[in-house]
């Protein structure tokens, strides 16, 4: 049975955008809501599942050769980066967690933002 691109490209962007995992229940109410018509019903029958979905959706990020994965979590699903690319992201994720600001440096500029236009020696004195 044939999925539509278009319903696998909306199932994609949910879990691409979605900050949690995403359930099953989730994934049927956006593909298809129950308060608007199907245009595709005549293609697509009502009889697949949201996990027909994700399913056809690891088939189609497979053959695209995307560097990610659908994992499932407890009874949700996440897409997530492939894990042959862990080290490179890990680099990059580790060298970011550097480079933040520190609590006095965050102080600084927020009195920075607060008192426009403000001098090193106004900062001093506070």
């Amino acid at each position: 049975m044939t999925i539509p691109e278009a319903k696998l490209r909306v199932l994609f962007a949910l879990l691409f955008s979605s900050p949690d995992p995403v359930t099953l229940d989730r994934i049927r109410d956006v593909l298809h809501p129950a308060d608007s018509s199907d245009s595709q019903g005549d293609l697509e029958p009502e009889t697949l599942s949201p996990r027909q979905y994700v399913d056809a959706l690891a088939v189609w990020v497979r053959e695209r050769n995307l560097p990610l994965e659908l994992h499932q979590v407890g009874r949700a699903w996440r897409l997530l980066t492939s894990e042959d690319l862990g080290d490179v992201l890990d680099n990059v994720r580790r060298r970011a967690a550097n480079e933040r600001l520190g609590p006095a440096a965050l102080e600084v500029l927020s009195l920075v933002a607060y008192r426009q236009p403000v001098l090193k020696a106004d900062i001093d004195a506070i």
